[in-house]
């Protein structure tokens, strides 16, 4: 996405939420936005913390039937609301934090620099995402193994931004009309040594209508 928002974030929000691609406000057309990793390191720095706490926040805009069924898609889907849960924290206050480890906590793989890098473009742009994403048709896939050992799953959902909320810091309404409206998203999910699935990559195709 780059800029995501969940209820504000995701991972693709302003600035196309895919791991990597970003989208100004007057974009042009990104197909196939497979997040790249950023051409330079993200100013915001992360102070190291294996065990940060994560603030309760409630999203109304999550499908209201998930594909929980049994234990480990319920933890691969939660793996991925917190990462919502924290994009969004960050990208309602760009300017308000100094220790970002809770966005490694939630990510692995290129979406460790990718989140980050949401974070700095909300900052060069002087916005922040005040909420409005929301998301249905959500599908999960196998988990499968890569060649290195990972095991890993994709999460595919519709991503609705129609109705979210951008500001400057003044206060003013930052213009959105021109940004796609809803597309089909993936989140790749890696499970870590810990047990905790995270994100590892998210990547959409703004052109895909859903």
């Amino acid at each position: 996405m780059r800029l995501c928002v969940a209820a504000v974030a995701g991972a693709a929000l302003l600035v196309g939420c895919t791991a990597g691609a970003v989208e100004s406000p007057e974009p042009e057309v990104e197909k196939t936005m497979v997040s790249a990793s950023p051409s330079m390191s993200p100013s915001v720095s992360v102070s190291p913390s294996t065990s940060p706490s994560p603030s309760p926040t409630t999203f109304e805009s999550y499908p209201g039937e998930l594909p929980t069924e049994d234990a480990e898609s319920a933890a691969i889907i939660a793996g991925w609301q917190e990462y919502q849960r924290v994009l969004a924290k960050y990208l309602a206050d760009p300017e308000g934090y100094t220790d970002f480890s809770e966005t490694q906590y939630v990510t692995t793989g290129d979406q460790s620099n990718h989140i980050l890098r949401d974070v700095e473009l909300h900052r060069e742009n002087k916005i922040r995402s005040l909420g409005g994403i929301a998301f249905d048709g959500l599908t999960l896939g196998d988990v499968t193994e890569t060649p290195g050992g990972a095991r890993q799953a994709e999460l595919s959902y519709c991503l609705d931004r129609s109705g979210m909320k951008v500001e400057t810091y003044s206060g003013d309404e930052y213009p959105t009309s021109e940004l796609a409206p809803r597309f089909r998203e993936t989140a790749v999910m890696e499970e870590g040594a810990d047990g905790v699935w995270r994100v590892s990559l998210i990547r959409n195709d703004q052109d895909e209508e859903c």
